[in-house]
């Protein structure tokens, strides 16, 4: 009997969703410890990426705050990779909401996983953990948590559930033997196919302004980004090395590819001209930007009592863009034996065939006027 025959069952929170998506087609073509592949989403899985099934595919579809249908998936299941969770940064985020789910459901998860004798936890989380108002520049494992935020609630609530899962580390189960095994990791923001939001919506906003997209901010302020299909690659690793190794466990990992640390518009650019689109030549200062949107920010406030004005791009998505983040992966590299396994270049082939605009014959599965997720 082959090892896949015989091996592990995965449970993927957030399955049907981008990152998920991209986990699960790696586990279907280059695992060979894994035999069933789980989901628990809100919505029922497809595969969209249109890669090969060699491994049955079970969906559950329901919240993870859900304690009994989180118990039912997890029958039997020795691996959890937790990618279910919500991001909310619009000018007046769920914070609420956030608590509930990226809180509460990961305590959740951790709870059933000791009751049902699961092994071991991958946990997502993301660099926004330690991005407050000053620039970093190569950040690791040993950059603190900033006393402010630049986003309110979603990177509070990503680091909550941070120390519960590396807490967790070692805890025995209360059904079978042995201990509860987590590991988080800290992704940068993604690109690649199945994205609904980041590139997306660049598009989207140079489509409403005659195919130009606004510059602003500095030219020298760089963002770090990385393929989706890396940072599931890196979650495989992850679990690879729990399995092999728990000591790697209890900790955090920031987790980079090789796309070269940029300006934001830099990476637009080849996105943008896929579409006839363009960034903009002259650039508008981040001072100047920041205060039309506190403007916008007092004026929605103002009228909150009589009209809900709530714009996805805030104060908080300007500073972000404006300021240079960077990270290293050297010990996600080190511990975790985890090294990208698409180039830059395979990269940006892969994505420019995904958010291309649809052919003639309609074979693109991107659309910038559908992809409203």
């Amino acid at each position: 009997m082959s090892e896949k025959a015989d091996g592990d069952v995965v449970l993927i929170t957030g399955g049907a969703g981008f990152l998920g998506q991209h986990c699960i087609s790696l586990i279907q073509e280059r695992v060979n410890y894994v035999r069933e592949i789980r989901i628990l989403d809100t919505k029922p899985y497809q595969n969209l990426l249109g890669h090969r099934e060699s491994l049955p595919v079970i969906s559950h579809v329901g919240d993870i705050c859900d304690i009994s249908l989180l118990r039912q998936s997890l029958n039997g299941v020795d691996s959890v990779i937790h990618i279910a969770g919500v991001i909310s940064v619009p000018m007046f985020p769920n914070i609420k909401e956030m608590e509930r789910v990226n809180v509460q459901g990961t305590q959740n998860l951790i709870n059933a996983c000791l009751d049902k004798g699961v092994k071991r936890l991958v946990y997502t989380s993301t660099v926004d953990v330690v991005v407050g108002y000053e620039n970093i520049i190569d950040g690791d494992e040993s950059t603190p948590i900033p006393d402010e935020f630049v986003y309110k609630g979603y990177p509070s609530s990503k680091y909550q559930a941070e120390v519960l899962v590396n807490q967790a580390h070692g805890t025995p189960l209360k059904e079978g033997n042995g201990a509860l095994h987590t590991i988080t990791l800290r992704p940068n923001v993604m690109y690649g196919e199945q994205d609904p939001h980041y590139i997306v919506k660049a598009l989207e906003g140079a489509r409403t302004r005659n195919g130009v997209l606004q510059r602003f901010g500095s030219p020298d302020s760089k963002f770090q980004h990385a393929y989706a299909g890396n940072a599931a690659w890196a979650h495989i690793s992850a679990d690879k090395a729990l399995k092999e190794d728990p000591k790697a466990g209890g900790q955090s990992y920031f987790v980079t590819d090789d796309t070269p640390v940029q300006n934001p518009f830099t990476l637009l650019e080849p996105f943008l001209k896929s579409h006839g689109f363009k960034v903009s030549d002259s650039s508008i200062p981040s001072w100047l930007v920041l205060g039309v949107f506190k403007f916008i920010e007092w004026i929605a406030w103002f009228i909150s009592p009589v009209y809900t004005l709530n714009p996805s791009i805030s104060t908080a998505s300007i500073t972000y863009i404006s300021n240079t983040y960077s990270f290293s992966s050297n010990k996600a590299r080190e511990k975790l034996g985890y090294q990208p396994i698409y180039t830059p270049e395979e990269s940006l082939e892969k994505s420019l065939k995904y958010y291309a605009p649809p052919s003639p014959m309609g074979s693109s599965p991107f659309s910038v006027d559908s992809s409203k997720d």
